[in-house]
């Protein structure tokens, strides 16, 4: 599943063309790399307390994630792309 080795290939293709048509072609397989390594992950938390009996705040501070989001990764709940208030409607920063 890393992507390396196909990146490296594809950067040793002749052309510009047929080495941009390939760098797409990785690109289109990384949505399915994300997805396992989530399932991981998921996998690694859920066990830490089910398996390993530690508690949600337990598995937070060892993963350096709030308590609540270890929770929500054990259960599969996507994360992150979240707007903070301060950043909406905002002016750009000079």
């Amino acid at each position: 599943m890393d992507p390396t080795a196909d990146i490296a290939a594809a950067l040793a293709k002749p052309t510009r063309a047929e080495r941009a048509i390939a760098l797409g072609e990785v690109l289109n397989r990384l949505p399915a790399l994300a997805a396992h390594v989530r399932e991981l992950r998921q996998a690694e938390v859920k066990a830490m307390h089910v398996k390993d009996d530690m508690s949600w705040d337990e598995i937070g501070k060892a993963i350096k994630q709030h308590r609540t989001r270890a929770a929500q990764i054990a259960r599969g709940v996507p994360g992150g792309n979240k707007k903070r208030k301060n950043d909406e409607g905002a002016p750009p920063a000079k």
